[in-house]
Parts: C-alpha cells; structure tokens; sequence
C-alpha cells in the first residue's frame, strides 16, 4: 500500500479537475519532447508573418517608444555604459528609474545585440511560447488537467485576444506571461514543503518585475495574493489532516516569494520609486484621470467574443473565443464542481466588473479604498485577469469533455444543442443592440459569425462525447479551438507590419537636423496627415512586396520618421523638447513650465477642451509656435511644422504658421523680405473682434532696393473671403517690378485686431512666387514636405546669467517667469533661482550689471550622464545649465563638489567666482547605488539560504544512512 503525506492528500483535494477524479499521470518525457517544440511550431505559425519574413512590426507605441528606447539601450550597452539618464526628451529625464526601459529584465540582453525591431519579433514569439509552456504546466499540476485540457488552457491563454493585442506594449506581453508559472511555484512550494521552491518563486517574482510593466505587476500581485488566500481559507474551512501545515507554508511561500522578489529587483525599484515621487504620478491620479480607457458596458460582447474586423480598441480585448467560453460553462454543469472552479469564475467576474472603471458605480468606492489604484489609468486591463481564469476554466471544461460518454440519446442531444445556443445567442442579441445605440455595435458579417461559432460550440459540447476515442475528440476539439484563435488573432496588431525601412530609412527631415554639430533640441509640431513628396517611388519600390495593409503601415511610419514624432529623435541622437511616455514620465516640473509655454501659442481644438492634459504631447496641443523667446531659453533651435495649415491661392503658396497680429493704434509691423523680384504681393489676414470696416483695414509700404516705395491699402472690398471666418486674401498690383528689401503694415481698425496669416511676393512675368516667414524671431531653413524654423532667440545649452535674484517657492519662480515673458525683458539672462541660498551665497537678491557680459560658458563634453564645461567668468555669478534638476545630479567646480542650485524653476546651475573654471555635472542617484546594494545583498542571502537548505537535507541524508545501517 503506497503511503500518502497529509499535505499530498490535501494537495489532491485542491488540484482536481471539474469531474473530481484524481489520476495518475506517469511521467512521460517523450511526451514533453514532443510537446514543447510543437507549441513553439505553433506560435511560429501564427506569428509566421513576423517570425518567418524580414517584415517588422510598426504599431505606434513600437515605432515611437519602444523600439527608440531599445535602441538607445542597446548603444549605451555596446559603448560599456550604464543608460542612467536620458538627455533626449522632456529637457531630460532618468533612462534606468523609467520602468518601461526594462534594462534589467534578463531576457532582454541578448536582443540588444540586434536591431530593436529584430529583437522585438524574437522576443513576441520567445514570451508567447512561455505563456503555453507555463499555462500548461499550471493546468497540469496545480488544476491537474490531462493533456488535452491543458493544451486547450494553453492554446486560449497564448493565442486569446488579451496577449495577441499586447504585440504593440511589448513589456505588457513580457509581463503578463509570468502569472501561471507564479502560481504554480507557490502551489508547489506548500505542496513540497520546500523553501526552495519559495526562494524559485521570489526569483521569476523579481524577473516579472523587471519586465517593465508596473500596472501589469500590480494586476498579477492582486491575482497572487487572492489566490494564496483562496488556497489558506479552502483549507481552514476543509481542515484535512496536516492542514495547520498548509496554512504555514502558504503564509510562509507567499511572505517569502513577494520579499525576494522586491529586494532582488530593488536595482529597478529605488530608482523608479525616486522617479514617481518626481513624476506626474508622484501625488497619484484624480479618479477621473484614472479611469479613463474604462471598458463600456455595452462593448463586452466585442471584448469578450472576437470581433474579427469589427475589434474595439487594443485595451478593450480580452477574447478566449467562443468554443473555450462553452468549454469553460460546461465546467458548471452538473452536482460537483470543484472549488476551483469557483475561485477562477470569481476571479473573472471581479476582473470584468473593475474593467468597466468609471462605468461601475462602486468602482468609486473601491478606488478610495485600494491606493494602488490611483496609480494608473486603464482599468480596462483588469481584463489580463479575466484572460487567465477563463483559460484556465476552458481547459478544464475540455478535460471533462473528453473524459466521458455520451449517455444521451440523439435527440436529446439535438435539443441540448439548442437550448445551450439559444442561451448563449440571445444575451449577446440584448447586448448587441445597447451597443447599436451607442454606435459601437458589430456588422451583420461578425453577427453571423457569431453565431455559426455559438452553433459549433454547442454541438462540439453535446456531440464529441460520441466520437470516437479520447485521442480522436481531443484531436477535434482542439482543432477547432485552435482555428478560432488562429482565425480571430488574424485581425489583431499582429497585422501591423512593413518593410524593415519604415524603420531604418533617414528621411530629409532628421537628415537636414543633424547637419548641424552643435548642442540643440527640437520641438516637431507636425501633423501626419500629409503625403510624402516622394510617395511614387516608395510605390514603385515596395508595391510589389507588400500588400495593401502593409503599405498604408508603411506610409504611416514614413511619415512619423520624416515628422519626428516622438520619442523618434532619440534613434538619431537628437534631443527634443516633447516627448512620448504615458507612464511616469513626464516631470511634475517640466509639465508646470510647459503649461506657460502653452499659454503663448494657440492650441488644437482638442487641446483647448483639455489643456491641463499632463502628458499630453505638445505636437497634438498646438496650433502654431509658441512663444520664442521661451524657446530660446529651452534650448530649442528648430521647430518643425507641416504644410496641412498653409493656403494654395491662385497658385501662389502661402505659408500661415506664423501669423501676427496688429492692434489698433500701434506702430507699423515690419517683415523680412527675400532676395525678390516682385509684381504683386498676395496678403492672407483676419480681423477678429470686430466687423469689416467700410474703408481700407490697413495700409502696406513696400520698399524697394532702388530706393522706390510702393504704398497701398488693403480693404475688405476688395478682398476675396475665405471659408474661414474673418478670413480673407488679397492681391496687390505694384504696377511694375519691385525687388523688395522691406514690407511695413499698419492697422488702420480703431478696434478688434488685424492678424497678417501668410504674404508672398509674386512676380506675374514668370508666375514665381516667394512665401515671407512672418515671425522676424523664425528663420526658413528647410522647406519640403515639412517646414524646419530656425529659432533665432535660440539660447545655448549652458550660458552665464547677467543677473540673478531668489524666490521662495516654485509659484513665485513660475510667476516671476511669466511677468518677464509678458513685459518682453530677457528672462534668459535673469536667472530665478529657487528656495534658500546655500551657506556662503548672499541671502537677498544678486543684480549684475545688464551692460556688461558676466562671462562665457562653452559645453567641453556632453555626455548623458556627465556634462563639462568651461566657464570664463568676469565677475562672480551663475553657471546655468539647461537639463532638467533632479536628485542625483552632483557639480565639481575646479575638482571641488559645490551646491546644485534649481534654476528657472526647472534647470541646473551653480554659483561660479570671477576667473575660469571647469565645472563637471555628474549623474550619481542614490536610489540605484541602494537599490544595487539591496538586490546584491538579497541574492547573497537567498544564496546563504540554498546552501543551508541543501546542507541540512544532505545532513539529514547522512543521518538516516547511518539509522538503516545500524
């Protein structure tokens, strides 16, 4: 008679399957020699357009985030540095304390030895291949699933519509495949009663942190820590012998699992902890911030079911299919129904209902009681939970449909067939129609779909018992369960692929920037909604290798490379003012001064309903440029613009980006004028705040190089209306040629404004004509598919402040900046400096002498992480330093560490005395210098405890040796 440990029995109590039989699987490897390349066959065959082509994919969040990211990782790698800080972005930012990096995520390092887009495709079909293998070894040992049942929870968790959509938010996908493999090793951790299998477990803990997904490390911490409890409570309620046991070693695994796995990522977490208190995050999210992309109600049945051509947003999909959704109620069916069961259903239904967010009128209450919550926003990824429990539900109903035998006659099974889709047609009807009312509703193509998938489901559950043998039904059942998915995932992001020259192709636009050596950031204010100059040839070269879908793709990423978007500029080490994160970038302090620069320019529609948006990017606020003069003390020295804004007259281009407007009684505006011969001058304008006069608007007096001076009028009478309101054009005859060398406007309105939008100058002998840059503070330099200004307030990135003073608080900086941009004084040289002055400064304000330089600043080296420069001082003063302040940033003057002072609100700078000086700014955080320490001494302890382990069973092996040969 085989004995049986108390915890072993009750391990068989907990892990059996819906029908309540335990079996006995003997173990077989040709089996799992069999299994494992088979499921990597599989994932190669649905991810077969990436997997086996040179094709990559170009999802918006790859292309202008992660494979950017990746890159600058893999560089900082290849050149022996450690990535701790990133000058590129938000007038820079840390690289390492942003999660999303992933630098440490140890399946990570052998992609940064190829392109990122390579190493994005490697790593989709590497993580998808781990969530089969890990989703079936948890429906093997902890569910003790047969093999068919376990391929069937495999296959939907793999292949489900949650994973497949996340190929876009690949440290979503690389996160979110840990859950089954956690939860498995605490199984077998109070199972075994082995603290090796907990210090295991705190191990793959630590690594799924490191994957770079918080709010996906917080979805599967919540679905642990349910489950640990499910599994304490089932057994203080069941009280099997040896219970007491279980119950420790559950605490115990759990206790010890979460503490390793914290300190063992601690490298990741300090710095990222640091960076939140910094971050728009730092103070956590207003509820309504926080539940937006909640799921609506009325889009389950596209959430839940496939929706093939009709899929929701990505966030919104969470599908399994419809076959494992019947497998998964036929675990329901009948008097035993394993408490397992139960806890997966719970846990699915709790996972939906949180979902649906703000749509939820309790969801309030739970968010005020679960601070976690107000850190992130998309409550529709709750769904990740659901995906699992159903899944895992789908594989046990397939276990028990393969399992027994048909006992029902023909006709009675042909009934059950119709009543079990009938169920499942008419909620999905009820829910189809809300939809429709809110114009989310599916295609009468999905519906049929639907339901011939609903009528299959049915039938395979009532019919499959009565064919043949238990090889043939599971053979059947999970071919159609794979064609489903298969046929389902065909729609998803998947898709979302192009030539590799989407990606590496340099465009004009970054090709002209980095014709410049010197130290200078961007703002890109581009749309994408223009044609490339050269789209024939892009036809003709790729049209025959790429299909419709993929071209569009294509075209698409062509367009954000030639437009910058960000965080694109990165790939070509350019720094750029904007910047793409949705996470805990960007800072609370860049927001604040960017709202000032957003008070200064006008706004996109969208942009003025929501213009406190925190990490909305500035290319989707604007409407034109804002204000140069702050630019110029950003260090941005070119500013990129479309053509989607300008005006074809008459044949005749007109560039509106920089308007300006005239008010009534000011003196004449003065415009630049090219190197031009002219005929007429055309004149696009507005009058706002009032209505068009009966007389001339305003009066234009055109010089010429000669010395001649043409003098004219513009009047709304003679002026043609645009569509716009108050818009208008006009086209002067100058009676003869005039090559200009200066154009001056006045207003002649007593009231409301004159705004110029575009003048060009027009030679009617060879119908040239020459568009004028409007703003004198705007140089043209580049003009093609997109416009490139040139900032001429441009300020550089380390200078010596004329004068200083010291303000209490963060308000008073701010405040003190805008009265210096509203008055026009130089806030560029007068340097607002924050908080207390150091010991050895003086207390009150520092005034320098405006006539006199105090000195010259020239950046020596410009490393991420360590800047140089060289400062000749005339007299004693500030050494300023456009990146952003944050903790970790160390200055040496001369050798010798000197006070980071916060100045302008947002930047470096140190107090220098009068002569030259090296100063170096070094970035040395704290946070990961501890955060090392405490991983490091968390492995060494874990090490400590596995030589422990392994001397005491050794000493007790020895023991008992010595016991049997007494």
């Amino acid at each position: 008679m085989c004995h049986v440990e108390p915890a072993d029995r009750h391990a068989q109590l907990l892990s059996v399957t819906a029908d309540d039989s335990v079996r006995t699987r003997p173990k077989s490897w040709l089996a799992a020699l069999v299994l494992v390349p088979a499921l990597f066959l599989l994932v190669v065959l649905f991810y077969r357009k990436i997997a086996l082509t040179n094709l990559i994919l170009v999802d918006y969040d790859l292309l202008t985030y992660f494979y950017p990211y990746k890159e600058a990782a893999a560089t900082a790698i290849r050149e022996g540095r450690l990535p701790l800080w990133n000058p590129f972005l938000f007038t820079g930012v840390p690289f390492l304390a942003n999660p999303q990096t992933a630098l440490f995520y140890p399946l990570n390092l052998p992609g940064y030895t190829l392109p990122a887009p390579l190493a994005v495709k490697y790593s989709i079909v590497f993580h998808v291949f781990l969530a089969g293998i890990f989703m079936y070894a948890f429906a093997r040992s902890s569910l003790g699933l047969e093999r068919v049942g376990a391929l069937a929870a495999a296959l939907c968790f793999m292949f489900g519509g949650f994973l497949t959509q996340q190929v876009g938010h690949i440290n979503q996908l690389n996160a979110a495949v840990w859950l089954p493999l956690v939860l498995l090793i605490f199984d077998l951790t109070w199972k075994r009663r082995q603290p090796l299998f907990a210090l295991f477990g705190g191990a793959i803990l630590a690594i799924q942190i490191l994957a770079g997904h918080s709010q996906e490390t917080f979805l599967l911490l919540a679905a642990f820590g349910i489950y640990a409890l499910f599994r304490t409570l089932l057994s203080v309620i069941s009280k099997p012998p040896g219970y007491r046991g279980v119950i420790f070693w559950s605490i115990a695994g759990f206790a010890v699992m979460v503490g390793m796995g914290a300190g063992l990522s601690a490298i990741q977490l300090l710095p990222t902890l640091e960076l939140s208190g910094e971050s728009i995050r730092g103070g956590g999210l207003a509820y309504k911030e926080a539940t937006s992309f909640s799921l609506p109600p009325w889009l389950l049945t596209r959430s839940l079911l496939p929706a093939f051509k009709d899929s929701p947003f990505s966030e919104y999909i969470a599908y399994t299919g419809i076959i494992p959704l019947f497998m998964a109620a036929l675990v329901f069916r009948g008097r035993k129904v394993s408490p397992m069961a139960f806890f997966l259903l719970g846990l699915g239904l709790l996972a939906v209902l949180l979902a649906t967010g703000g749509y939820n009128p309790l969801y309030e209450s739970v968010f005020k009681l679960v601070p976690p919550l107000r850190l992130f926003r998309v409550p529709a990824r709750w769904l990740y939970l659901y995906a699992f429990a159903l899944a895992a539900l789908a594989g046990m109903g397939a276990d028990r449909l393969i399992s027994v035998d048909a006992i029902k006659s023909w006709i009675r099974c042909l009934v059950s067939v119709l009543i079990w889709a009938a169920a499942a047609i008419v909620p999905v009807v009820v829910i189809q129609m809300i939809a429709s009312q809110n114009k989310e509703g599916v295609s009468t193509e999905v519906l049929w779909a639907w339901a011939g998938l609903i009528v299959i489901a049915a039938t395979l559950v009532h019919l499959l018992p009565r064919a043949g043998g238990r090889v043939m039904r599971g053979a059947v059942l999970l071919t159609l369960l794979g064609g489903e998915l298969f046929f389902a995932g065909s729609f998803l992001n998947t898709n979302t692929i192009t030539a590799p020259q989407a990606e590496s192709e340099l465009r004009p636009t970054p090709a002209q920037l980095l014709q410049d050596p010197g130290l200078f950031r961007i703002l890109s204010i581009s749309r994408t909604d223009f044609d490339p100059g050269d789209l024939p040839e892009l036809k003709s070269i790729f049209e025959r290798s790429l299909g419709k879908e993929e071209m569009y793709q294509l075209l698409v990423a062509v367009k954000h490379q030639e437009a910058l978007s960000p965080n694109i500029p990165m790939r070509y080490g350019i720094a750029t003012l904007d910047g793409y994160d949705g996470g805990v970038l960007p800072l609370r302090r860049y927001v604040s001064f960017k709202q000032m620069l957003l008070e200064t320019a006008p706004l996109r529609e969208a942009a003025s309903q929501r213009p406190n948006q925190a990490d909305a990017l500035l290319r989707d606020q604007l409407a034109g440029v804002p204000n140069t003069t702050m630019l110029g003390l950003l260090n941005v020295k070119y500013v990129i613009a479309d053509k989607q804004g300008d005006l074809w007259m008459e044949n005749v281009y007109y560039d509106l980006s920089t308007p300006v407007s005239i008010l009534p009684g000011s003196g004449p505006v003065s415009f630049r004028t090219p190197d031009f011969a002219a005929t007429s001058l055309g004149i696009v304008y507005q009058l706002l705040d009032t209505g068009p006069p009966a007389g001339p608007v305003a009066a234009v007096a055109l010089q010429d190089q000669a010395g001649r001076t043409f003098n004219g009028s513009i009047s709304v009478q003679d002026s043609r209306a645009l569509p716009q309101a108050g818009n208008y054009y006009t086209n002067l005859n100058l009676g003869g040629a005039y090559h200009a060398r200066g154009l001056d406007l006045r207003y002649l309105g007593s009231q409301g404004r004159l705004v110029i939008k575009g003048i060009s100058l027009i030679d009617g002998r060879t119908s040239a004509s020459d568009s004028l840059t409007l703003d004198p503070h705007l140089r043209l330099v580049s003009s093609g598919d997109l416009k490139i200004y040139e900032n001429l307030d441009w300020q550089p990135r380390a200078f010596i402040a004329q004068s200083a003073r010291w303000v209490k608080n963060d308000q008073e900086a701010l405040d003190s900046i805008r009265r210096g941009l509203t008055s026009g004084s130089a806030v560029d040289r007068v340097l607002v400096l924050n908080g207390d002055p150091p010991p050895g400064l003086p207390a009150e304000n520092v005034v320098g002498d405006a006539a006199k330089p105090a000195g010259q600043a020239s950046i020596a080296e410009y490393q991420p992480e360590r800047v140089l420069v060289r400062a000749d001082m005339a007299r004693p003063g500030y050494l300023v330093l456009t990146d952003s302040y944050f903790p970790g940033w160390r200055a040496y003057v001369d050798g010798q560490e000197t006070p980071v002072l916060r100045a302008n609100y947002l930047f470096r700078a140190v107090n220098l005395p009068q002569g030259a000086h090296w100063v170096e700014f070094r970035y040395q955080p704290g946070s990961f210098q501890w955060g090392m320490t405490i991983s490091l001494a968390t492995l060494g302890l874990a090490a400590l405890g596995v030589a422990a382990w392994v001397f005491w069973r050794r000493r007790q092996a020895v023991q008992a040796f010595d016991t049997l040969s007494a």
